[in-house]
């Protein structure tokens, strides 16, 4: 997965083309953030590494390299003010969701199995990618996703369509 910023807005990336852009440029009374969490965060607690618009390039590269191998989850998608209520208090009347990012990778075993041969398995780890908006209800960029024009041409499966 890659990250790219620009002029106030979040692209992330994987290697499958799956993307979730978010517009993190803030009018008056707004704030726009987003974080990468090992668990899904049912409230935001301190010390948690949370970014905005004005994300450092050295900051950029750190996240990318963290985020190396990942990709989306596309059967999880968490509306965290409809689930959570500590983020609805957070969020004011704004909104939070959360994806859920996923890596595999292989496991080797030293011990023999019955022919002789080293077992190894699979394994996987997991991230969460959180979006929140907080606002006084006049000022909101909106949020949507799915690819209405390939869906509605019966081309793909929708997964998620929403607003934040």
């Amino acid at each position: 997965m890659r990250v790219f910023s620009k002029n106030g807005k979040i692209n992330f990336v994987d290697d499958n083309n799956v993307f979730v852009g978010f517009d993190i440029g803030q009018s008056c009374c707004e704030t726009a953030r987003w974080l990468i969490a090992n668990v899904l965060m049912k409230e935001l607690s301190e010390g948690t590494a949370v970014y905005s618009e004005e994300i450092t390039d050295e900051e950029l590269e750190t996240v990318n390299k963290t985020l190396d191998g990942f990709q989306f989850d596309a059967d999880f998608f968490e509306d965290l003010v409809d689930t959570c209520p500590k983020w609805k208090e957070e969020v004011d009347e704004g909104g939070a969701v959360a994806f859920r990012l996923t890596r595999k990778f292989a496991v080797k075993s030293r011990f023999k199995v019955a022919l002789g041969h080293e077992a190894a398995s699979v394994g996987s780890e997991e991230k969460f990618l959180h979006l929140y908006n907080c606002h006084n209800g006049y000022y909101g960029h909106g949020f949507s996703m799915g690819i209405r024009s390939l869906y509605d041409e019966g081309m793909c499966k929708m997964k998620h369509e929403g607003t934040l």
